[in-house]
């Protein structure tokens, strides 16, 4: 019993300490001849919110809306993920469909304050905005992402939040001296690189857009 015990405590502590060192266990090979890889990164920079001015990478829940075939029916879903210790996101094994960003949560430290921030999706035009309540329905009719060989790559996704009030957002291929609100300055390589390196012996890796 105290043999079991020992294994599920060093269990748990490992899968603790790969998610605060920013790597991802959960990381999984394909399932099947059909199923996608959703990639993409998400930092926000919040100024002046109730005294609070930092940027979030680590934690963030972001929700991803997409309209999908499965057996054979055409659907909207609603995925979850989090983003790792330097903003990146990604899910695997969904289905085949179109995909759109609908919003994201984040945590602010130093309170207990959730700032959600939403897109309706309805079409290109629409803005990210903060709502008041922490919820994101799942509805839309706009989804600019679509797989190309098996991978959905959202890129970077940049957002300021002015006050915890405005939405500022910039999409980013790669990132080079992006200047923060904490005054550091961010450079990352483009996803598909980031997740190849971080993942190399991934059967994913044949699908990523990464020249060898």
């Amino acid at each position: 019993m105290k043999k079991w015990i020992l294994l599920l405590t060093a269990t748990f502590l490992l899968g603790n300490f790969l998610n605060c060192a920013g790597l991802h266990p959960g990381f999984e090979n394909p399932k099947n001849d059909t199923s996608v890889l959703l990639i993409g990164s998400l930092i926000v920079d919040v100024f002046e919110y109730h005294h609070i001015t930092d940027t979030y990478k680590y934690a963030t829940d972001v929700a991803i809306l997409g309209r999908v075939e499965e057996a054979g029916k055409i659907k909207e879903k609603l995925f979850w993920t989090k983003t790792d210790a330097h903003g990146y996101f990604y899910l695997a094994n969904k289905p085949p469909g179109e995909y759109g960003i609908k919003g994201f949560r984040v945590k602010i430290l130093g309170s207990e304050d959730l700032i959600t921030v939403v897109n309706d999706l309805t079409d290109s035009t629409e803005h990210f905005r903060v709502v008041k309540r922490p919820v994101i329905k799942k509805s839309g009719n706009y989804f600019p992402y679509k797989p190309k060989n098996r991978v959905v790559d959202f890129g970077h996704n940049y957002f300021f939040l002015d006050r915890g009030k405005e939405v500022h957002y910039k999409h980013f291929y790669r990132i080079k001296d992006l200047r923060l609100v904490t005054g550091t300055h961010l450079n990352e390589p483009p996803v598909a690189y980031y997740f190849s390196a971080e993942h190399p012996k991934s059967l994913w890796q044949k699908y990523l857009p990464v020249r060898r």
